[in-house]
């Protein structure tokens, strides 16, 4: 997650998109209040509809288009996916974007790392966070010569932070 400040919280687009299934969230309310709980404030909401996810982007590259435009009017420091991101997409947004990209199980990890206060608790948040991350690798593919040295996703970035040592 973006660093925030004790002052302002910092602003996050929500994205969500409809793939035809009766669940779907149109107003990204309950993606809304868990970013809010994690201490960021949503700015702006994106939805679109998709028979399948783009192998790439997720939502492709119009929308992406869309979403980098509306981030930069509404001077947004992150975006947050209500569905789950690969690895590989999350990397390609980050890029398209150039802004941080995460996905509803990251920021609910975040919101847990927030939250744990015996070191058990942090240890097993740290430990689905690993675990996450982990699983996000080996589904990349089997070369770990490609991986960078310091991870560019989330978890990574998160884990620096002192919410997940306690500091």
């Amino acid at each position: 997650m973006t660093e925030l400040s004790d002052q302002t919280p910092a602003a996050a687009i929500l994205v969500g998109v409809d793939f035809g299934l009766p669940h779907f969230d149109g107003e990204l309310e309950e993606l809304g209040l868990l970013a809010e709980t994690a201490g960021l404030h949503p700015v702006g909401r994106i939805t679109c509809k998709r028979k399948a996810p783009d192998a790439a982007l997720f939502v492709g590259s119009g929308k992406a288009e869309e979403i980098k435009l509306l981030a930069t009017q509404l001077g947004a420091s992150e975006i947050l996916f209500d569905q789950s991101l690969s690895p590989a997409q999350q990397r390609n947004l980050e890029r398209t974007l150039e802004l941080p990209v995460n996905d509803r199980t990251l920021l609910i990890l975040e919101i847990f790392a927030q939250r744990a206060r015996s070191h058990e608790g942090k240890l097993q948040v740290e430990l689905a966070a690993c675990s996450t991350l982990a699983r996000a690798w080996c589904g990349a593919g089997p070369t770990w010569s490609a991986r960078p040295a310091v991870p560019v996703c989330a978890v990574a970035r998160a884990k620096s932070r002192s919410s997940w040592t306690g500091a």
